[in-house]
């Protein structure tokens, strides 16, 4: 074992690896969204800090809205896409007010350049994108509002496929879940002949996994348990059993 990175003060979470030697940092603030995207180079050696990190992305806000964007490596590791969406404070207490548009998906260089809007919608909040082929990316819409004095448009919500140039965007279905949180390979949430998904779907009543096909349709849950118990269902990937 060798610790190669370390911070006193700041956390960052591993997101996904760029190659065999470099690897996406996302800083975390406290008390406050994920703001930032660095990349570390361990073939650079042990004990490296803040100052050894390339930063790749940074949202820019305002006073008045948090950070809010979800980001995933291409599949041929040539770029780096990143989605953006839309968080207003919450006037009535501290934190969120809600998640909204307008987002947008953009890509850069996998070492990070000025990005390139390929997909933009004014009403539906994206708060992840993952890139499930050379040619096609997965996100999910999931517009809500925590503050009642904020109207969103739920109209979008749902997970969508688009294709890596922009054109072509297709809602899967209108239900709102999850994507694999621990793991951003494509066969995470993919089959591997590419032909389904795999979703965690929470409720107030229930938490459940279900499986759908990347043509569309209404997805089929397999598995369920209720909301708060010990029980926690989540999306592991795809095997070729």
């Amino acid at each position: 074992m060798q610790r190669i990175f370390s911070d006193q003060g700041n956390f960052y979470m591993p997101l996904t690896w760029l190659d065999n030697t470099r690897l996406y940092l996302v800083h975390q603030p406290t008390d406050a969204p994920a703001d930032s995207l660095y990349l570390l180079d361990t073939s650079r050696g042990a004990n490296q800090t803040a100052n050894d990190l390339r930063i790749i992305y940074k949202q820019n806000v305002d006073a008045n809205h948090y950070s809010c964007w979800n980001a995933d490596s291409s599949y041929n590791a040539l770029a780096m896409y990143v989605a953006e969406c839309s968080a207003p404070v919450n006037t009535q207490r501290p934190g969120l007010g809600a998640i909204a548009g307008p987002s947008r998906i953009t890509f850069m260089s996998p070492v990070g350049n000025t990005p390139s809007r390929i997909y933009q919608t004014s009403t539906g909040g994206i708060t992840t994108v993952r890139a499930i082929s050379n040619s096609l990316l997965l996100f999910v819409a999931d517009s809500q509002a925590f503050d009642a004095s904020v109207h969103v448009d739920t109209s979008q919500n749902g997970l969508w496929t688009v294709n890596t140039n922009g054109t072509g965007a297709t809602r899967l279905t209108s239900t709102v879940g999850y994507l694999n949180s621990f793991s951003q390979f494509p066969w995470s949430n993919v089959s591997r002949d590419g032909s389904s998904y795999g979703l965690q779907i929470v409720n107030s009543n229930t938490q459940s996994l279900a499986v759908g096909s990347l043509r569309g349709g209404t997805p089929t849950t397999f598995a369920s348990t209720a909301s708060g118990s010990t029980s926690d269902l989540n999306v592991v990937g795809w095997t070729l059993l």
